[in-house]
């Protein structure tokens, strides 16, 4: 289930999804998002997402962040992302992050 609302240069959305496909472990997912268009070439945006592992012998979960900015002129791109997690996978302890800056051209 989700849903997005967008008023002027602001986007807000959620979502929960629940997966019990998997004998023994439960998966509940939470996310949310906001963006915000700085002007027709920049927007900026912020996410986080909760996946809850209820498992028979343990419950965790992984939480994760993420940033990011895309920025067009002309026929050129150029996109930063940076993202973290903690309980990766849903194992207590363990975490990771990233950050990728790229740059695109359209012929």
């Amino acid at each position: 289930l989700g849903i997005t609302y967008a008023t002027g240069p602001v986007t807000v959305g959620a979502q929960i999804s629940h997966d019990d496909t998997n004998a023994g472990t439960e998966r509940t997912t939470k996310a949310m998002g906001i963006t915000f268009n700085v002007s027709d070439n920049l927007s900026v945006g912020y996410q986080r997402l909760a996946d809850e592992y209820n498992r028979t012998t343990t419950d965790d979960t992984a939480r994760f962040n993420g940033l990011t900015a895309a920025y067009s002129m002309g026929n050129i791109g150029i996109k930063f992302v940076a993202n973290d997690v903690s309980n990766l996978g849903g194992t207590q302890g363990t975490s990771d992050e990233a950050k990728e800056l790229s740059l695109s051209f359209a012929f």
